[in-house]
C-alpha cells in the first residue's frame, strides 16, 4: 500500500512539472521569427523581375536652376515616407514650380518608394543623369550615368536631377557611379 501511495504522489508531481515545463517549452521555442512575419518579408522582397521593371516609372529629369536657394547637395536619396517625399517636393520648389512637371506627386508609400539622384552643380546647363535599375535577391543596384556635353553652350549654373518612382521591396539600394559619358 504504501509503495501504491508513493507511486501516485511521484504521478501528481510528475503531472505538475508537465503542466509547468510544457508551456515553458512551448513559449521558448517561438522566436519571433516564426510569427509568421517572415513570410510577408519574404513575399515583398520576391517580386518578380518583370513586375519590378514594369513598375518602376520616371518621374522627373532634368536641371534644377536657382541653385543658392533651393540649396540640394549632390547626393543619393531612397525616400520611403510621405514627410520626406513633401520636404523634398517643397525644396525643389523653392525658386521655381519644379514639381508641377513631375509626371506623378501623390505616391503610395505603402506600395512604392521613391529613389532621387541629385548631382553636382555645374557651369553649363547641358549635363544630365540617367539611371538604371539592377535587381537581385539581396539589393537593388542602382547604376548612376552622368552625361555632360562635348560642348558648352550654356553659362548657366544648373544641377541635374532624376527621380524614380519604384515598388517596395525591404532590399537595401546600392548605388553605383558608371562614369561621364559625353554627349
Amino acid at each position: 500500500m504504501e509503495t501504491i501511495k508513493r507511486t501516485f504522489k511521484q504521478l501528481v508531481l510528475l503531472k505538475k512539472l508537465i503542466l509547468i515545463i510544457l508551456p515553458a517549452l512551448i513559449i521558448i521555442s517561438c522566436s519571433p521569427e516564426d510569427n509568421g512575419s517572415t513570410a510577408d518579408q519574404s513575399s515583398q522582397t520576391l517580386l518578380p523581375i518583370e513586375s519590378f521593371y514594369t513598375q518602376t516609372s520616371l518621374i522627373a529629369e532634368g536641371s534644377l536652376y536657382g541653385i543658392v536657394q533651393e540649396a540640394i547637395q549632390q547626393q543619393n536619396i531612397r525616400i520611403t515616407d510621405e514627410n520626406t517625399w513633401i520636404r523634398l517636393l517643397h525644396q525643389l520648389d523653392a525658386v521655381n514650380s519644379v514639381s508641377e512637371s513631375f509626371t506623378e506627386t501623390d505616391i503610395d508609400f505603402n506600395e512604392f518608394e521613391v529613389i532621387a539622384v541629385f548631382d553636382e552643380v555645374q557651369d553649363s546647363g547641358d549635363h544630365s543623369v540617367e539611371l538604371e535599375f539592377e535587381l537581385s535577391d539581396d539589393f537593388i543596384l542602382v547604376k548612376i550615368n552622368k552625361k555632360q556635353p562635348e560642348a558648352h553652350f550654356s553659362t548657366v549654373k544648373s544641377q541635374p536631377y532624376n527621380i524614380v518612382k519604384i515598388p517596395s521591396t525591404g532590399l537595401p539600394i546600392v548605388f553605383r557611379n558608371v562614369g561621364i559619358v559625353n554627349d
